[in-house]
């Protein structure tokens, strides 16, 4: 159960056909304890895009949609993670080892555990992931 004092305000960037809010960084927490930064973006602090000259191009952007129930993002990035948490022969079982996916806004960590980003289609468990 989602209590008052576990949300987290982060302020918009922009309107866009979403809310859009920068983040400082994507991460994978794995078993051993190692985090693996998986960003390859400037990061956006309190509001606004450092240097971004009216560009988003290249800065950690989120679009917040609490109807959208899928993590979409560029073909190259979406399938790189998609790649790496993919559970093994895609048995929804067999995920122990997976790592944890962590998005990092304001300065707090937002989890995933593989329970939350996989989902099963067809048969197979698969992660919630896209390309947009």
């Amino acid at each position: 159960m989602v209590e008052a004092e576990d949300l987290t305000w982060i302020k918009t960037e922009r309107k866009n056909q979403y809310w859009e809010v920068g983040f400082k960084e994507m991460a994978l927490k794995h078993a051993d304890g190692r985090r693996e930064v998986i960003s390859d973006c400037a990061p956006c602090h309190h509001g606004k895009c450092t240097s971004s000259g009216g560009s988003w191009q290249g800065r950690c952007i989120a679009s917040i949609d609490t109807g959208h129930s899928l993590i979409s993002g560029p073909p190259s990035w979406s399938q790189g993670l998609t790649d790496r948490i993919t559970p093994k022969d895609s048995d929804c079982n067999n995920h122990a080892s997976l790592p944890t996916l962590v998005f990092n806004f304001e300065g707090q960590d937002l989890e995933m555990q593989p329970d939350d980003y996989l989902v099963k289609m067809s048969g197979q468990c698969v992660p919630g992931i896209r390309e947009r």
